[in-house]
């Protein structure tokens, strides 16, 4: 099982991933689990994650295949067109998530989570946001910025801006979280008394359902924000994101974000304001993206290599 990420590529793939491999070891499936992350600088930063894999590489010829009989590949779009002639050469059966690139003849199934309403059955949600959905604390943060991957059209610093200089939000609670990637990763951002902002948390899911609504882009983050039922304002970060984000902003429970400061505030004035808007967009959510979706992966993984295991999920 191979997963990648860098601060170029985001790193929700390596995330996600390990809740489709515990799904994996759960059926007993004899496995290999490799994170490719091409920067040292990058791995430094990664520690936490890079902790639930077999092996750490910096170039894809540093995997061994040996020993493989199939290969499941979950890597970004933007690093498939390198990593497509690699999966050919190795002449064994592939499962790609997430794949658009054009495919290698011995792909045997592609599983992908973007498109539309019903792909998201398949949205890889981690268990800790399980936990989170079924068991939520009270409401401790007014709203959660989570901006994944290199924030490529640099929303976050501007979101903080906007939030700094609002005077009408004292007394509110806005959460900034800074992964380890984040152009927020160090020690001396200004920030402003009704904004808070953490580096480091083992606890993301708690934080993020310990929030009115979210703020994201439309990456990881927004399916595991839908998955706990929260409204969401999103920034799409890519033209792929751009594509992504409409079947949350046409089904209701998300809408677009804006970066004027009277528009974006009084969007979220509203969706603190007014509960019936936010329990119909809650619900909204909460029915498009059940938290089931790594078990369903699993399965058609399974399904895929012809192998047969009590613990495979209705797909």
């Amino acid at each position: 099982y191979v997963a990648a990420g860098s601060t170029t590529w985001g790193v929700g793939h390596l995330r996600r991933s390990l809740a489709v491999i515990a799904e994996l070891k759960g059926a007993s499936i004899p496995l290999r689990t490799v994170a490719w992350v091409p920067s040292d600088e990058d791995r430094s930063r990664l520690t936490t994650i890079l902790a639930g894999y077999d092996q750490e590489v910096l170039r894809l010829d540093q995997i061994s295949l040996l020993e493989a009989d199939a290969l499941v590949v979950d890597v970004g779009t933007a690093c498939q067109p390198l990593i497509g002639p690699w999966l050919e050469a190795s002449g064994i059966p592939v499962v790609a998530l997430d794949w658009y690139s054009p495919t290698a003849v011995n792909f045997c199934a592609v599983i992908n989570l973007r498109g539309g309403a019903s792909a998201l059955r398949q949205a890889i949600i981690r268990k800790e946001f399980l936990q989170a959905r079924v068991q939520p604390g009270p409401s401790t943060y007014d709203a959660v910025v989570v901006m994944g991957g290199a924030d490529p059209r640099g929303h976050l610093a501007r979101l903080l801006s906007i939030f700094r200089q609002a005077e009408v939000l004292r007394g509110r609670r806005i959460l900034f979280f800074a992964g380890p990637l984040s152009s927020l990763a160090g020690d001396n951002v200004p920030g402003a008394p009704w904004i808070e902002i953490v580096r480091q948390s083992g606890d993301i899911a708690g934080l993020m359902a310990a929030s009115r609504l979210g703020l994201t882009n439309g990456g990881t983050a927004l399916m595991e924000l839908t998955s706990l039922g929260k409204p969401t304002i999103v920034f799409p970060q890519t033209e792929e994101e751009d594509a992504f984000v409409g079947t949350f902003l046409d089904l209701g429970c998300s809408e677009s974000g804006t970066l004027e400061a009277g528009a974006l505030i009084g969007a979220m004035m509203r969706l603190w304001e007014n509960n019936d808007v936010w329990q119909e967009r809650s619900a909204i959510a909460m029915a498009l993206i059940d938290g089931q979706g790594a078990s369903r992966v699993a399965a058609r993984i399974l399904s895929a290599f012809g192998i047969v295991s009590g613990k495979q999920a209705a797909v």
